[in-house]
Parts: structure tokens; C-alpha cells; sequence
């Protein structure tokens, strides 16, 4: 079965044909349409009275308190400042002036361990 559309003068109704595909293309496009106004008009309008209802609900803003504010505020810049280096900082390489040669004492042991002596226990 093969369908052939083609609008050939044929009878007296080309007429009521292009007209009826000319009338369901109005209707669709109408329908299109109305579906865009309900969104833009009604849903929308729906939108924005449901955010304005929540945001009257809110308490409202928290009042700041300066005072904190501005001492937190330079509790942070003093934090990021880095102090000036002295001249006097100790030479964590130099052992001879922390550590005795004689002696040498672990942080966990209750015991001195000594190079020349016997060992003690320490207090």
C-alpha cells in the first residue's frame, strides 16, 4: 500500500484541505502558546510570592559586634605577621653546647647512659 500526498486539483475540496492543515497549525501553535504564558505569568508568579513568604520568615540578619570583629581581625594579621629574626637564635646544628660529651640521656630510658662512667638511674 503506498501513500501518496500530493495536492493536486483533484475535486472541489483542495480548499477545505489546505484550510484544515492551516487551522490544526493555528491550534497547535496557540496551544504552544498558552503553555508559555501559564509558565511566564502563573508559575512564575507562584515562584516569587513562595521566595518572598520565605524570605519574610527569616528572623533577619545577626547583628555584628564590632569590637570582636576588629580584635579577631588583628589576631589573624598578627598571625600571618612573621616576627623579625634576631641575631640571637641558637644553632640547632651546634652540639657541643646543648649536649655533654659524657653523657647521654634518652628522652623515654630511666637509666644515664654514660661513656667513662657506670651507669645510674636518674630520678
Amino acid at each position: 500500500m503506498q501513500i501518496k500526498l500530493h495536492l493536486q486539483k483533484t475535486g472541489p475540496f483542495l480548499g477545505w484541505r489546505i484550510a484544515s492543515i492551516v487551522l490544526v497549525g493555528a491550534m497547535a501553535a496557540s496551544i504552544i502558546l498558552t503553555g508559555y504564558f501559564m509558565y511566564q505569568n502563573i508559575y512564575r508568579s507562584l515562584d516569587d510570592a513562595n521566595t518572598i513568604i520565605v524570605l519574610n520568615a527569616m528572623d533577619g540578619f545577626d547583628s555584628i559586634d564590632l569590637t570582636t570583629f576588629n580584635k579577631a581581625k588583628t589576631q589573624v594579621q598578627l598571625k600571618r605577621d612573621i616576627p623579625p629574626l634576631t641575631a640571637r637564635i641558637r644553632n640547632i646544628f651546634d652540639f657541643s653546647s646543648s649536649t655533654s660529651p659524657h653523657a647521654i640521656i634518652h628522652p623515654f630510658a630511666t637509666t644515664t647512659i654514660a661513656s667513662t662512667t657506670p651507669a645510674t638511674t636518674t630520678p
